[in-house]
């Protein structure tokens, strides 16, 4: 009985520390052709949402993130970028040298609720080049 309740705790750290991980997750649909959603990370600290963008153009295209993009749940929450990790903040921008070339970035978000089904992450609404994802959905892996 004691190895099961050392066992159930450590689980539980482990959650909490580690976060639940989705990967290459399903969604309805997505504004911009050329972006993925490659992994979202869920932790008592943060949602991370990590993308991955592939310059469509021969010459130029550029990339950055809005800083009032938010995560919107299935619950009716809104959560705020907090911070980002490789794209710059607009009006800043990461200029390609190539087509084909390829921008992985994180996006960070306060932490969502574990039970949440589904999430959309709104750059711009209506913006057909901005990252909006739709009805991502947060399904654990088994």
């Amino acid at each position: 009985m004691k190895k099961l309740s050392i066992i159930a705790v450590l689980f539980s750290l482990s959650t909490s520390i580690f976060g639940q991980v989705y990967t290459s997750p399903e969604y309805a649909r997505k504004s911009n052709p050329h972006m993925e959603v490659v992994k979202i990370i869920i932790t008592d600290k943060y949602t991370v949402v990590e993308f991955k963008h592939t310059n469509p153009y021969e010459v130029g295209g550029y990339a950055n993130i809005f800083p009032e993009t938010v995560i919107r749940t299935n619950k009716g929450q809104t959560f705020k970028l907090q911070k980002v990790k490789n794209i710059p903040v607009a009006p800043y921008r990461h200029n390609y040298r190539k087509k084909g070339e390829v921008l992985r970035f994180k996006l960070y978000f306060p932490p969502i609720n574990p039970s949440t089904k589904s999430i959309d992450i709104v750059e711009s609404e209506g913006n057909k080049q901005a990252f909006n994802v739709y009805k991502i959905k947060l399904i654990p892996m088994a």
